[in-house]
């Protein structure tokens, strides 16, 4: 009879069976190809066209509603207008930012001043305001990443230490009138911009947006080391929307690494039906393309302010999806990036 160790030899000279990879899988249906023209349709000419054309026009035309209206809207959030602060950067070249870009892990308790989270949203996912130009009779605008089909299916959402005197309610702690909800989100968005006089994320009198200007109040506390907000960047307006309060317990628990020091957390989810439509299930391929776009910008940016940044993908994603309160299938989280003020003490790889 033959040992165990003799079987286990032999089993490892035996040629395996490769079975296909989920990846190849994926790659080998999503290719493209001369006879996926074929697929193209055209009611003029298909009579099922016509008809498939038809039973999508509503999905497509809240679709393209969206797209141009900028992406999703908390429209019952309080919303808090940012600063455009892109001269807040310096005269710094291209080269030079590349050359100084490092994934930097560690942060110090310095929070993030409202003039350079301003300076990274309107980089990383914002509208650029020169590349505008007219066609047909209409106006287009671009961002600063290149967008499939100008889709643009991706959401920006910011996680961000609270202000440690600011009684925000949390998730599932119900309801609150609307003066509780205005005060609260008024200090947590000092605590954003530092210093009072460095902070206009309320709007100024007489914007539209419906937004009251905040009150002079003292320089804002420390942040909470056991809190955070979560917001969400709306493009349209350069604004963003808070949607929660979490532990910051809950944080570092989705992460497979998390620094020492609480940084700010940015988050790039995928809505992938804004894509399917036009693309089929190469659209998967395009969501990560574009995270990857605007990933590179949201680095760039930080090092051009002086700031670490470090990409992440070692998160749990369903955490992920819990704490920004989305389906994971229809709008799923791809990108995750740590941003601060860099602790140069500790060795960074």
């Amino acid at each position: 009879m033959q040992t165990d160790e003799t079987f286990v030899r032999m089993l490892a000279a035996t040629p395996e069976v490769q079975q296909p990879k989920l990846y190849e899988i994926y790659h080998e249906n999503t290719k493209m190809h001369p006879l996926l023209e074929a697929r193209v349709v055209n009611a003029d000419t298909n009579p099922n066209a016509a008809l498939n054309r038809q039973t999508n026009m509503i999905a497509i035309a809240e679709i393209e509603s969206t797209v141009a209206t900028g992406g999703k809207k908390y429209r019952f959030a309080t919303r808090h207008q940012l600063p455009h602060a892109l001269d807040t950067i310096g005269d710094v070249t291209l080269k030079d930012v590349l050359e100084r870009r490092e994934s930097m892990r560690e942060f110090q308790p310095e929070p993030v001043t409202l003039e350079q989270l301003a300076v990274l949203c309107e980089l990383t996912y914002g509208w650029n305001p020169k590349r505008d130009v007219e066609l047909d009779g209409g106006e287009i605008s671009f961002r600063y990443a290149p967008s499939a089909g100008r889709l643009y299916p991706l959401e920006l959402y910011l996680v961000i230490p609270a202000p440690e005197d600011a009684q925000t309610p949390r998730r599932g702690d119900g309801e609150c009138d609307a003066s509780q909800e205005r005060s609260t989100q008024s200090q947590a968005s000092e605590f954003i911009g530092g210093e009072q006089e460095n902070c206009s994320l309320l709007q100024s009198p007489g914007s539209d947006r419906g937004v009251s200007p905040s009150p002079r109040v003292p320089p804002s506390p420390r942040p909470l080391e056991d809190e955070c907000d979560i917001w969400h960047y709306e493009p349209n307006s350069h604004a963003i929307e808070r949607i929660h309060r979490v532990k910051a317990a809950e944080i570092r628990a989705a992460f497979v690494h998390f620094p020492q020091r609480l940084p700010v957390v940015a988050l790039l989810t995928g809505v992938i039906p804004r894509l399917t439509w036009k693309y089929g299930d190469r659209a998967y391929r395009y969501a990560h393309l574009e995270a990857g776009h605007v990933g590179q910008n949201l680095v760039l940016a930080a090092t051009a302010l002086n700031l670490g940044a470090c990409p992440i993908v070692s998160f749990y994603d369903d955490a992920i999806h819990d704490l920004l309160d989305v389906d994971g299938v229809s709008e799923i989280v791809l990108y995750s990036f740590f941003i601060g003020h860099p602790d140069t003490s500790n060795p960074q790889d």
